[in-house]
């Protein structure tokens, strides 16, 4: 309540267009500007790649993988990219509302085979949690669930602290990630959604999935702000 206060005695303008921001879960952003950042559009329900006119692609066909659903809400490109860092780097915690918005958006389309399910999220390392005085991902995941009254379920734990994805290529991100994860919940529901931040190569989302499957949990459902 007193930062939206101070949002409305000291109004922004937007970082894109300049004019002045109108909305505090947006600044500083309008809300022109935010609704119109790059989406990720038609993708593969199974793996999130992009596709046309269908709904799995023929990689999915052929095979299970780890997800029952993978969807992404923007591309990490352009404004979409600098919303999200801002986000994720500089503490502007207030988007997580617009983004619970969005993530609801999406899991229509499965509400009734994931109704019920839980929503967990990816990780942390403690040392990053400390370095950026919270875990943008679990806020969000807790931020989503309060605001649309689903169950929120801490289910995994990052003790291994490791160097940065940013700098690696696929293969050494599978081997960054790898045991890095445990379970801290033993009572595992059937369907789980997890949620996180930006996906590049999926390594660590992928990871995630395989302890829980790992665990009992039968079906899976990944959702992310944004597929590099």
């Amino acid at each position: 309540m007193f930062s939206k206060i101070i949002f409305k005695i000291f109004t922004q303008n937007c970082i894109f267009c300049n004019e002045k921001t109108n909305n505090f879960y947006t600044s500083p952003v309008c809300k022109k500007c935010f609704n119109s950042l790059e989406i990720w559009g038609n993708s593969c329900i199974k793996c999130g790649k992009r596709v046309e006119n269908v709904k799995i692609c023929g990689e999915c066909l052929d095979n299970n993988g780890f997800f029952d659903y993978l969807f992404h809400l923007y591309s990490y490109e352009g404004k979409a990219k600098e919303i999200i860092n801002l986000y994720k780097f500089k503490g502007a915690w207030y988007f997580a509302e617009v983004f619970s918005e969005k993530i609801y958006e999406i899991l229509k389309s499965i509400e009734e085979e994931y109704k019920f399910a839980p929503i967990t999220f990816v990780p942390a390392h403690p040392y990053r949690i400390f370095t950026r005085n919270y875990n943008p991902v679990e806020y969000l995941t807790k931020k989503f669930c309060k605001k649309y009254n689903k169950i929120f379920l801490a289910t995994l734990k990052k003790f291994k602290f490791k160097k940065p994805q940013t700098s690696l290529n696929k293969k050494e991100r599978e081997k960054n990630v790898k045991g890095t994860f445990k379970l801290i919940e033993k009572e595992l529901p059937e369907k789980i959604i997890i949620i996180d931040d930006i996906y590049t190569t999926g390594a660590t989302l992928t990871e995630c999935a395989k302890v829980l499957k790992k665990a009992g949990v039968q079906n899976v459902t990944g959702i992310t702000l944004a597929r590099a």
